[in-house]
């Protein structure tokens, strides 16, 4: 993998830790590993909107392949943020579980906070 990668989870402390510059309009490149298949993908991260969800302002990202080929077979990953805590607070998009028949779960998440 050339440079810097994620896996899994990981992408949340990448956001993190590129949260100003993504809220600023900034794209960011993104190494994802995909561990059970040995390889990984590159993506483009970037913000895409702000909204306001049960009185919080929320900002939405999506991860989206580099590669065009990818693009018809890799659907994006969208995640949303609480923008003063910067905590997750949605994921939409392929799990990294496997459904039995070599394919991965697409899943929605929706995180909640006390």
């Amino acid at each position: 993998i050339p440079g810097a990668a994620v896996i899994a989870g990981g992408f949340d402390y990448n956001i993190r830790q590129n949260f100003e510059s993504l809220m600023s309009g900034k794209n960011h490149v993104v190494n994802f590993g995909v561990a059970h298949r040995l390889t990984y993908a590159t993506f483009n991260l970037r913000k895409v909107g702000e909204r306001t969800v049960r009185g919080r302002k929320v900002v939405d990202f999506r991860m989206t392949v580099q590669n065009w080929i990818y693009q018809q077979f890799i659907e994006p990953l969208n995640v949303s943020y609480d923008v003063e805590t910067r905590r997750l607070t949605l994921y939409r998009g392929v799990s990294n579980l496997d459904n039995g028949n070599g394919k991965n779960y697409r899943a929605r998440i929706v995180f909640t906070y006390p």
